[in-house]
């Protein structure tokens, strides 16, 4: 029997979800929307309904399987550009010509590995439970903001250098690379704050000095990883470093599965 249309606007939010999630628990989410639904005397879902699935079924999608891929895609492309450094790196300005390159190397090196690598650590920190589904999409959202934020500085910086050079005004985008920088800066600390606060929060911390103090490592922490990413290299290193906690980790959901059976 087919899904009338007043269960079908419920169904629909399920869709944010993995369909292995879905085979597995959707019928009971579907069945706990509905009840509450006719419990209020209502046929729509609310709109804390309609987020909440969003979120957390964003979230549930960040699992390890995501975190494997990521960091292999990461490793490729600090690999390609580590090439390009050593051995292309004439040629690569030459054929994109010096105005291009100056700007879309370094932009190159601050968003392509190091978003794949943000991708990837959220996702195994989400899967082995360090934070919820919702708490992982946030930091990836703030992760992923501070990206073009640093991108935008990047390519600022090198446009206010170039005008520099040349003793010709930088204009506003080229002047305000300290003002990207910062903004770079705030949303990466939030982004290490998340998992941070879910830690402490865990304990016996009130949550607004867990926050508080969360927020403050995160500013401690986001330079570090700002100038860990900076070059390929150690992107690749990072993202190495990953792909062996992505097989630790399933050797160890796989030994847990034995254990059950």
């Amino acid at each position: 029997m087919g899904m009338t249309s007043h269960e079908d606007r419920f169904a629909r939010l399920l869709r944010w979800y993995p369909k292995q999630w879905r085979t597995r628990h959707g019928d009971v989410a579907l069945s706990t929307m509905l009840d509450a639904a006719d419990g209020e005397g209502r046929d729509t879902p609310t709109a804390a309904e309609s987020w909440a699935a969003a979120a957390h079924g964003l979230g549930m999608r960040l699992d390890l399987r995501l975190a494997r891929w990521c960091s292999w895609g990461a490793l490729l492309i600090s690999a390609a550009l580590s090439v390009v450094l050593i051995g292309f790196l004439s040629q690569t300005y030459d054929a994109l010509g010096q105005d291009i390159a100056a700007w879309a190397i370094p932009v190159s090196m601050a968003t392509a590995a190091p978003t794949l690598l943000t991708v990837a650590i959220v996702s195994l920190l989400r899967h082995v439970g360090a934070m919820t589904a919702p708490h992982a999409l946030g930091a990836l959202v703030a992760g992923l903001t501070a990206i073009a934020f640093a991108a935008l500085e990047g390519a600022a910086f090198s446009i206010g250098f170039d005008a520099a050079d040349a003793g010709v005004p930088a204009g506003w985008f080229g002047d305000n690379w300290l003002t990207f920088l910062a903004g770079g800066i705030v949303f990466a600390a939030a982004a290490v704050a998340v998992p941070l606060y879910a830690l402490m929060s865990s304990g016996r911390l009130h949550p607004a000095l867990a926050v508080g103090l969360s927020f403050v490592c995160g500013l401690l922490i986001a330079p570090l990883l700002a100038g860990f990413t900076a070059t390929p290299y150690a992107c690749a290193f990072g993202a190495v470093a990953l792909l062996l906690a992505c097989l630790v980790t399933q050797r160890r959901g796989r030994r847990a599965k034995a254990r059950q059976a």
